[in-house]
């Protein structure tokens, strides 16, 4: 059960109305500055309620402003993590994002949505998101707390990571010196029953 503030149902309305007032400006070309005011009054109408918050930050997302979407949605993670409705809101968000080349910001909205979704398409998500943003992280000190979530997701639906998603996350661990996922993986594979990825992981590990 997942603890919200007290719905205050005149808020919400007016928050709504002013969302569906920058939805429109979205759709007419030339009014950018008029969709940032509309999307910034529309957060200010209802700042406690998640649900709002991602809607607002789904927006922003799709005005391509990352940054934005970030900030509107961080506040929400903690709700969002523990309810499956508001989780895959994130996921909506953490996708249009990468679609953008947001990767960074993708990776953040998925890892703290992820774990609240049952199903498997928000893990594979999360990876394709998370693989390039821990990539670009080697260079100034490795996520290795990304790392480590990146082989969680994939352990808990093994059978339903592709292959070369699979294979990626195996070769970062052994890069970064934790056999530990890699037995992670392993053990979850031999688990699952699923011998094909097994094999890449075994074919890994044993280079």
């Amino acid at each position: 059960h997942v603890e919200h503030p007290a719905f205050d149902a005149w808020q919400s309305l007016k928050g709504c109305l002013v969302l569906a007032a920058a939805v429109v400006g979205f759709l007419i070309p030339g009014l950018p500055r008029e969709i940032v005011a509309l999307t910034a009054a529309a957060l200010d109408e209802a700042p406690e309620d998640p649900a709002h918050r991602l809607r607002v930050a789904l927006l922003e997302a799709r005005f391509a402003r990352p940054a934005a979407a970030l900030a509107a949605a961080r506040p929400a993670f903690a709700a969002a993590a523990r309810d499956a409705l508001l989780g895959d809101l994130l996921g909506m968000i953490g996708d249009t994002l990468h679609r953008i080349g947001a990767v960074e910001e993708a990776a953040e909205m998925l890892r703290h949505g992820w774990r609240a979704s049952p199903r498997a398409v928000m893990r594979r998500s999360f990876l394709a998101a998370a693989l390039p943003a821990y990539r670009r992280s080697i260079n100034t000190g490795a996520d290795l707390a990304l790392l480590e979530e990146m082989a969680e997701a994939a352990a808990g639906a093994i059978a339903a990571i592709p292959a070369e998603l699979l294979g990626e996350v195996a070769r970062l661990s052994e890069e970064a010196g934790r056999d530990d996922l890699l037995r992670t993986l392993g053990d979850a594979a031999l688990a699952a029953g699923d011998a094909a990825r097994a094999r890449v992981l075994s074919g890994i590990g044993s280079d």
